[in-house]
């Protein structure tokens, strides 16, 4: 290129550069700060309460994972457990409620263990039977093997319903102790006079005379009662239920049919006679009257 070419060339870059696509960012005024996305908080409601230094309701050396909150949540009810000593924050109201379904959830895994124990004495006996079957030869292999596997799986079963039947019997007794702080008595002698286990849930407390109390907290209130007494009727249908199925199991154990047939031999074949061999009259010389 000569000088002028160049020189042409130079002022139309200069010309074109301002129309290059960019982002369109308009500049930063001074003084303005930058803005930046505020970082995700947990909501208040799921943070567990700050306990005071002196406070009593928190033991030193407790994490701080364990002084939150337990959310039990049947089909049909929500209840809110405190866990570990932070109570504080649990109305006495709530703390009633969930002894009450701890308790209704201890009733039912009693009655679940009692269940699994039944279906492994028939199991058990089913085995035995089958094992003497086994030994005279009138099952085979298979059947066997089938017995011994269902029998573990129904001890396996049991087993589980052991662990779940502990672990709430653990947690209603962490729940009667707080309900026992809440009214200022002992967990052990004053438990059984707050509330017994066999009686009813009691009502809700009445408003005073200078409060109206919300109709749909009175209408929660009352479903609630109503829905524990309908799951207790029926735990109580469900134990007696187990009761009578197990005494008929111990009166009448169910029997194994033992095939029964009788072996018929196979009669032999019939032998067909051969006339040759069929004896005939000898033949004799016989006197002949007309010699004389």
């Amino acid at each position: 290129l000569t000088w002028v070419g160049l020189t042409v060339v130079l002022t139309l870059g200069a010309l074109v550069l301002p129309m290059l696509p960019t982002w369109a960012e308009a500049p930063p005024r001074p003084g303005e700060a930058e803005y930046r996305p505020a970082p995700k908080t947990i909501p208040p409601e799921r943070v567990a309460p700050p306990a005071a230094p002196g406070s009593a309701g928190v033991r030193e050396g407790t994490p701080d994972s364990v002084q939150g909150r337990v959310i039990i949540s049947p089909p049909d009810h929500v209840v809110v457990v405190p866990v570990g000593e932070a109570e504080g924050a649990v109305s006495p109201q709530e703390a009633r409620d969930a002894v009450d379904l701890l308790r209704l959830r201890v009733r039912e895994k009693e009655a679940e263990l009692r269940e699994a124990k039944a279906l492994l004495d028939q199991g058990q006996h089913q085995l035995d039977r089958t094992e003497k079957l086994h030994q005279k030869g009138a099952t085979d292999e298979g059947t066997l093997e089938q017995a011994h596997s269902q029998v573990e799986v129904l001890q396996s079963r049991l087993l589980g319903k052991e662990a779940q039947l502990q672990e709430a019997q653990l947690l209603l007794k962490q729940a009667e102790r707080r309900l026992a702080r809440h009214h200022g008595t002992s967990p052990d002698a004053d438990l059984n006079r707050i509330r017994p286990p066999s009686s009813a849930p009691p009502a809700p407390p009445a408003p005073p005379a200078n409060q109206f109390a919300a109709p749909g907290m009175a209408r929660g209130r009352a479903s609630s009662n109503e829905r524990l007494l309908d799951l207790e009727k029926k735990l109580d249908a469900l134990a007696q239920e187990v009761e009578v199925l197990k005494r008929e199991l111990e009166k009448h154990p169910p029997v194994i049919p033992v095939p029964s047939y009788r072996v018929v031999p196979t009669p032999p074949p019939a032998q067909r006679e051969d006339p040759r061999d069929t004896p005939t009259v000898p033949l004799t010389p016989q006197p002949n009257p007309l010699a004389r």
